[in-house]
């Protein structure tokens, strides 16, 4: 068993309240409580924190609730693709969700996350837009009577061939 080690913190009375209110909300005591919270944040990676943190300050919002937002933003679409997964027969629960992927590192498997995550999944999401992107403005094409404007020509001769 390892050595333990106190860590104590300085807040205001009110901050100390709202914390083990919460705590037990949560059924947790107090160290359990800020144990869990402190692990989330050192799960984290850096380059993640540091975006999360400019994204709080430029919509001047607090740093949990910035998070949160975006979880719950994914969370309601994704209830919402099951819903209609439902209604087609498909079981959506048998989706593999790309920001769960991992990667062999030696005889073990690790979760794939930080910027390698980020990477990897703007890639895919610029992709895709790209192809619905070149879809439509081929449609659109078709439809004109008139060329398309040249910022438009110049996207799809660009990527008129990835496909």
């Amino acid at each position: 068993m390892s050595e333990k080690e106190v860590i104590s913190i300085r807040a205001e009375k009110e901050f100390k309240k709202e914390m083990d209110k919460r705590a037990k909300e949560l059924g947790l005591g107090r160290t359990e409580f800020l144990k869990k919270i402190i692990q989330v944040f050192l799960d984290f990676d850096i380059e993640f924190i540091k975006k999360m943190d400019r994204r709080a300050d430029g919509l001047n919002m607090p740093l949990g609730y910035v998070i949160q937002n975006m979880i719950i933003k994914r969370l309601a679409e994704e209830a919402a693709e099951a819903e209609i997964d439902e209604e087609l027969g498909r079981k959506h629960s048998q989706k593999v969700l790309m920001e769960f992927q991992s990667k062999r590192v030696g005889d073990i498997y690790e979760p794939v996350t930080g910027e390698e995550l980020f990477n990897d999944l703007k890639a895919r999401k610029k992709q895709r837009l790209i192809q619905m992107e070149v879809q439509d403005l081929l449609e659109k094409q078709k439809m004109l009577s008139k060329e398309l404007p040249d910022h438009e020509k110049e996207f799809l001769e660009k990527y008129r061939n990835w496909f």
